[in-house]
């Protein structure tokens, strides 16, 4: 019976009727950031992005049947990679690829269990299941991030195809919608749909966590469902959009003050935006470190298509490069953060991961003075290796999108 009308209300909630608010979507694409600041010629980036790309297909997509996956560096599938595999096939206008991606998740990675262990998960996705397709041990819960990339994803494919083998309009829809409110009554949200709870309308680390991932927050997605999926639903994201991009701005301390702050989001956060410790031993949590290399990635394709740099969003980016650049032996120390427990002076030393090289890139979108500092980090992305990584070639792809000013909502 609650199944019922949960289904029904997501068709209600998420049909395509007119949007009350204004529209938070002003610009059909991010800036291109390697001609302004490092004068690279339209041509030279149309050919380096098609390279690239082949590169990427060629080293990460693998296939099972008539589906295809983005394979992780032990063999296993992530929602967070088929996430970033289904966006950039949509920027790069690779259909065929789009739909064999998401055939996998509907597939294979699709929680449809209504009375055993996976019930409270009911209508999300498994965050890991193995290449050909079956269960993996590790896999049984939800990550949110994955979830909103392909949630995104699928709004950026309605707009760019309108319909293919799916109804990406109404898939979009639906899915988030089910990050607010699962199929299940019992089952946790990604995203806190409880007025007056701390964490409301702000995503979670997973389901049942009462902490924040930073770099969770994509404040371009949450725009763009905002502008496309109606109803209650549209409203609900608008908020979304404004609670993220507050929290980004404010996160780990003031901004404005150079000895508290330098522009370096942690890994996990408490509601108020301090760095959270996962535990007593937690070495993670509180640092700078992989998921939050991203979140200036995330910021940039929020501010190239809603032209929304309000607040202390310049500061964040600004000081993260300053650092960077000036500073490299002791990132992270005025803080309490480490890149990882390394200095950035280290992880020069002994070969910088891309994923960290391309969201600094992507810093530069975020302010407009200092050209000499925003080009060198620009250009050391345009020149950097093609990683073959996982997570550095995914990270890789999408901020090379997104510096190009390819990472478009608008086709």
């Amino acid at each position: 019976m609650y199944r019922s009308l949960a289904m029904l209300a997501i068709v209600v909630l998420g049909s395509l009727c007119s949007v009350s608010h204004a529209a938070l979507i002003t610009s059909s694409s991010t800036q291109n950031l390697f001609t302004s600041l490092n004068g690279v010629s339209a041509g030279s980036i149309s050919t380096k992005v098609t390279n690239e790309y082949n590169t990427y297909k060629n080293q990460r997509i693998g296939y099972l049947g008539n589906t295809a996956y983005v394979k992780s560096d032990d063999g296993t599938v992530l929602t967070e990679g088929m996430g970033y595999g289904m966006a950039i096939a949509v920027e790069m206008n690779d259909h065929p690829l789009f739909d064999k991606l998401y055939a996998f998740v509907q597939t294979s990675m699709l929680i449809t269990d209504t009375s055993g262990s996976l019930a409270y998960a009911n209508g999300y996705h498994r965050w890991k299941v193995n290449a050909n397709g079956t269960q993996n041990s590790g896999g049984n819960s939800v990550a949110p991030d994955g979830e909103e990339w392909i949630a995104g994803s699928l709004s950026l494919a309605a707009r760019r195809w309108s319909s293919g083998a799916y109804n990406y309009a109404s898939e979009a829809s639906t899915l988030w919608h089910r990050l607010m409110y699962p199929v299940n009554a019992w089952g946790g949200f990604c995203i806190d749909p409880t007025s007056g709870n701390a964490g409301y309308h702000v995503v979670r680390f997973g389901p049942y966590n009462t902490f924040t991932d930073p770099s969770y927050i994509t404040g371009g997605f949450y725009a763009l469902a905002s502008d496309t999926i109606g109803g209650g639903d549209a409203t609900a994201y608008s908020d979304i959009y404004t609670k993220g991009h507050n929290f980004l701005q404010s996160t780990p301390s003031n901004p404005s003050n150079s000895s508290q702050n330098w522009g370096l989001h942690p890994d996990y956060a408490n509601w108020s935006g301090t760095p959270y410790q996962n535990g007593s031993g937690d070495t993670y949590g509180q640092v700078f470190s992989y998921d939050a290399f991203r979140t200036t990635m995330n910021m940039a394709i929020e501010v190239g298509w809603t032209g929304n740099n309000s607040g202390n969003y310049w500061q964040v980016a600004a000081r993260r490069q300053d650092q960077f650049y000036y500073y490299p032996a002791t990132v992270g120390a005025d803080v309490g953060l480490g890149v990882g427990g390394y200095s950035y002076g280290q992880l020069l030393n002994g070969g910088m991961p891309v994923s960290l090289i391309g969201p600094n890139a992507c810093a530069s979108a975020l302010y407009s003075w200092s050209n000499t500092e925003r080009a060198s980090f620009t250009n050391s992305l345009w020149t950097t290796y093609h990683p073959g990584d996982y997570y550095g070639e995914n990270i890789y792809m999408v901020c090379l999108l997104v510096c190009s000013g390819q990472f478009r909502n608008s086709f």
